[in-house]
C-alpha cells in the first residue's frame, strides 16, 4: 500500500536536515531530482532507493514536505526522523 503524507513544512531547515540525516543513516540512494517554477508555486521532487523501495520526497510551495512510497518504510522514515529532531532537541 502506498502512503502520502505530509510531514511539515516544505521551508523547515531543521525538519529537512532531520530527514537528509534519517535518509543516510538508512542507506538511500538518490536516484533522480526534479526541480521546477510553475507561477509562485516551486517544487522539488527527489526518489530515493530505501531498503529495496522508491520512495519520493516532495518540497511544494502552499503544500509542504512530502513523503510517498511503501507505508511501512513512509513510516520508519517519519519515525527516525521524529528520534533525530527529538535528540537534536528540536
Amino acid at each position: 500500500m502506498i502512503e502520502n503524507i505530509v510531514i511539515g513544512n516544505e521551508y523547515d531547515d531543521n525538519l529537512k536536515d532531520a530527514l537528509s540525516l534519517a535518509l543516510k543513516q538508512m542507506g538511500a540512494k538518490e536516484i533522480s531530482k526534479i526541480n521546477a517554477l510553475v507561477g509562485s508555486q516551486d517544487i522539488s521532487i527527489y526518489e530515493f532507493l530505501v531498503k529495496n523501495e522508491i520512495i519520493r520526497v516532495e518540497f511544494e510551495t502552499y503544500i509542504g514536505l512530502s513523503l510517498i512510497g511503501p507505508k511501512n518504510l513512509i513510516r520508519e522514515i517519519e519515525e527516525n526522523i521524529q528520534l533525530i529532531l527529538k535528540e537534536a532537541g528540536v
